[in-house]
């Protein structure tokens, strides 16, 4: 079974994501996608880190859809794209998976042992953690701290509707939304491994 999880930031999505990994002893992949893609594009780790998530011009992305055969001809971040893409495939097809972020439900959205999800919460829930783990989000504390949550929010989701042309945080585009502020990380984590054992189940019953 594979699991992916979009998630706001601040919404510990990440954290709860780990959780399930480690009680169903999924691999677990987040920033490690990032050491994967660098090696097989052969970008380095610092230029990996600083385009992560970004999103790049629809132009370029058409034509490299369309004819264009080199990836040499794209940016570098969205030649970082591709390489997570396939990292992200390549994952998949070895071992079930826990993935956090990155359009990982749409490269994937031709599997039918994939439950995709999106962690959410309210504000305040949010910028507490982010001020509690500054060292996890890199936001400076002593800044707008609402602003900057916002300004991440839209570019992870500038990222997820400019590659999948689809929502990003939209229900539609997922199995599953769960609130952590409502929930809990601890009960978030346990809520997403009641759905993949259902799903299982049904999985099974199907044959």
């Amino acid at each position: 079974m594979i699991i992916t999880i979009g998630r706001q930031v601040g919404s510990g999505g990440g954290m709860a994501g780990r959780l399930v990994a480690e009680r169903l002893g999924y691999k677990f992949y987040d920033n490690e996608i990032l050491t994967m893609a660098a090696e097989a594009s052969g970008l380095s780790p610092a230029a990996v880190s600083r385009f992560d998530e970004h999103p790049g011009s629809s132009l370029i992305y058409s034509m490299y859809m369309s004819t264009i055969p080199s990836g040499d001809m794209l940016p570098i971040n969205q030649q970082l794209a591709f390489a997570q893409f396939n990292a992200i495939r390549v994952a998949a097809r070895q071992d079930n998976c826990v993935f956090i972020g990155r359009c990982a439900d749409y490269v994937l959205r031709q599997r039918n042992d994939v439950v995709d999800l999106f962690i959410h919460a309210d504000m305040d829930f949010r910028k507490a953690r982010v001020i509690a783990n500054p060292d996890i989000y890199h936001i400076p504390v002593e800044g707008n701290v609402e602003k900057a949550i916002r300004k991440k929010d839209k570019q992870r989701a500038d990222y997820y509707n400019f590659f999948t042309h689809g929502d990003w945080g939209a229900a539609d585009n997922y199995h599953l939304c769960l609130d952590t502020g409502y929930l809990g990380i601890e009960g978030t984590a346990d809520a997403i491994i009641y759905l993949v054992q259902l799903r299982e189940k049904l999985l099974k019953e199907q044959g």
